[in-house]
């Protein structure tokens, strides 16, 4: 993996806005599509904002591409706390998406069905049995989860018994969460895990540093086999590595 450190979470937007659009362009003139998974929470949040206002973004709304979501919360598509409104509201919506190119759960639908027609909308969009995301934005919570893999949930203490994507009971959020599934996010040519702020701080050595206890730290589970996995993470959230790299300005740290 990689681990790109920004001086502040300013910077950590604006790498990873670059990072995005280098892969859009990058993808569509090489394999005429790229398809984005995208996630919820507040650094994703001032990464929409900062995109729908720059002129540089007009590529995104291509037809070449498609937006799906990581992971979402079992709420109305027009509720306040839904990742897929969210990035509606903020990004999508203000470049234009084309709503062909918007592939949204459906959560009106019970969890476990809304889960297994995601997962068959993911099979019939791709036409291959195990597909492949150009690019799988997530974050990572206080507690160590990322995407909607919680501690202690049956999707990370079973992964092999989910194929893509899973209905995921949550029980200290006494919730259902639909997910993606580790397999098929390691399965992704990119993928981006996002981490800013001093509360970070405290869960990133146990992640990066410590021993592997997925079922406790889930986003461990995300070993992408490519080596096209990118951690990007600002001073502040790196204040607590042992290691501590120096910001870079986003340059690669071997890790």
């Amino acid at each position: 993996m990689q681990l790109r450190v920004f001086q502040s979470q300013a910077d950590l937007i604006n790498g990873t806005a670059e990072l995005l659009l280098q892969s859009a362009r990058e993808n569509t003139l090489q394999k005429g599509r790229f398809n984005i998974a995208l996630s919820g929470g507040n650094t994703p949040r001032s990464l929409y904002e900062f995109l729908a206002a720059d002129p540089r973004s007009r590529i995104l709304a291509s037809p070449q591409i498609h937006y799906f979501w990581s992971d979402e919360r079992t709420v109305p598509a027009d509720h306040a706390d839904s990742n897929y409104f969210q990035a509606h509201q903020l990004l999508l919506k203000p470049l234009q998406i084309p709503p062909e190119n918007i592939h949204r759960v459906k959560t009106e639908l019970d969890p476990i069905l809304a889960a297994e027609e995601y997962q068959a909308e993911i099979l019939d969009h791709f036409q291959e049995p195990h597909p492949s995301f150009d690019l799988i934005m997530l974050g990572v919570g206080d507690d160590g989860y990322t995407a909607s893999l919680f501690p202690g949930s049956d999707v990370v203490k079973h992964p092999d018994k989910y194929l893509w994507v899973a209905a995921n009971q949550v029980s200290q959020l006494e919730t259902w969460r639909i997910t993606f599934t580790p397999r098929l996010i390691n399965q992704a040519d990119k993928i981006l895990i996002l981490a800013s702020g001093a509360a970070k701080a405290r869960i990133l050595p146990a992640l990066l540093e410590g021993p592997y206890l997925p079922e406790k730290y889930p986003a461990q589970l995300i070993k992408q086999p490519k080596g096209n996995l990118v951690w990007l993470i600002d001073s502040a959230a790196a204040s607590g590595l042992e290691s501590r790299p120096s910001p870079t300005n986003g340059q690669s740290e071997p890790n």
